[in-house]
């Protein structure tokens, strides 16, 4: 489905334009950049490449681009690896140049980096490409992009620098981009930015190191006391289980003799019951003899025999 790209509303111009960009950014700037012209050309945003080329008839397909480093930077930034951010632009780019190959002079490339960058010189390079005036309003700005500060610019620049085939590629196109192109090198405040940046990484690395040794070092004193803590720990426990094992002997012991107590304790009860029993026994007897004896002496026969008896005995007896 093809769409017409907003202009700024000061008319619209005699002549249209078809616009095959991949990238919203890129369209975005070229919709920038002609909404400054004198007179705006109506432009239509066509779905693919070849739906562009049909729907144009004789007139030139513009196509804005995104730098090669720019699209592999942003790629680094959204956490692919190297390899495969190369890679994959690699293979988009070639599939992309095949069908401009085939219709080399109806495509206008354009760096959509430049478009703000040097507005004036590409808008005079593509007016005369198509043979219409497109002259830019008075007011029209130059906004040079800040140089980026990352890191992976300067790494997607190295990357596409040493691969032969991301190098041809990037000079194809670039042979084919009307009007003034990017550099594919970093610029210098770029890489002065990265080198404080790294600075300041090495800083922080060394604090981090320091802290680290820091760290360590009180990880290792604390291993200590509680080696030290542990080792007093084993000597206490086994000083505690010599004194439990002490304590269990003299209990045992304890209980031993507390036992045999208990049945000596026991023998002399039933010793103390035997005697008790025969103490009874013997009270008994004693009572019965007493009973006797004074049933003895007060019968007649005892009182007729007691002078036979004194005189035989001296006795004394009653």
């Amino acid at each position: 489905m093809n769409t017409s790209i907003p202009l700024p509303a000061n008319g619209l111009g005699g002549f249209r334009l078809r616009v095959f960009a991949t990238e919203d950014e890129a369209a975005s700037r070229l919709a920038w950049l002609l909404g400054y012209a004198q007179t705006p050309p109506e432009i239509t945003r066509c779905e693919s490449l070849n739906d562009a080329l049909d729907d144009a008839g004789t007139m030139p397909v513009l196509v804005p681009v995104i730098p090669a480093v720019d699209q592999i930077r942003e790629a680094l930034e959204a956490g692919a690896a190297p390899a495969t951010a190369l890679s994959d632009w690699c293979d988009r780019t070639t599939d992309f140049l095949q069908t401009c190959r085939q219709a080399r002079r109806r495509i206008v490339l354009l760096d959509a980096a430049m478009m703000q960058a040097q507005p004036h010189e590409l808008a005079a390079d593509l007016g005369a490409r198509l043979g219409e005036k497109l002259d830019l309003r008075t007011e029209t700005p130059n906004l040079a992009p800040a140089p980026s500060a990352s890191a992976y610019a300067a790494l997607a620049a190295c990357l596409v620098a040493g691969d032969p085939m991301a190098t041809a590629l990037a000079d194809e196109i670039e042979a084919m981009t009307l009007g003034p192109v990017s550099s594919r090198l970093p610029a210098r405040a770029t890489l002065e930015a990265i080198t404080t940046a790294l600075r300041f990484e090495s800083n922080e690395q060394r604090l981090m190191r320091d802290s680290l040794a820091q760290l360590l070092s009180t990880v290792t004193g604390l291993e200590k006391d509680l080696s030290t803590a542990q080792d007093e720990s084993r000597a206490t426990a086994k000083q505690l289980q010599e004194k439990t094992r002490q304590m269990q002997e003299k209990t045992t012991a304890m209980e031993s003799l507390l036992h045999m107590k208990s049945r000596e304790l026991v023998q002399v009860a039933a010793e103390r019951a035997r005697l008790a029993e025969e103490k009874a026994h013997l009270s008994g007897l004693l009572e019965g003899a007493h009973y006797e004896i004074t049933a003895l002496r007060e019968s007649t026969s005892w009182k007729i025999t007691r002078p036979l008896r004194a005189l035989r005995g001296g006795s004394n007896e009653g």
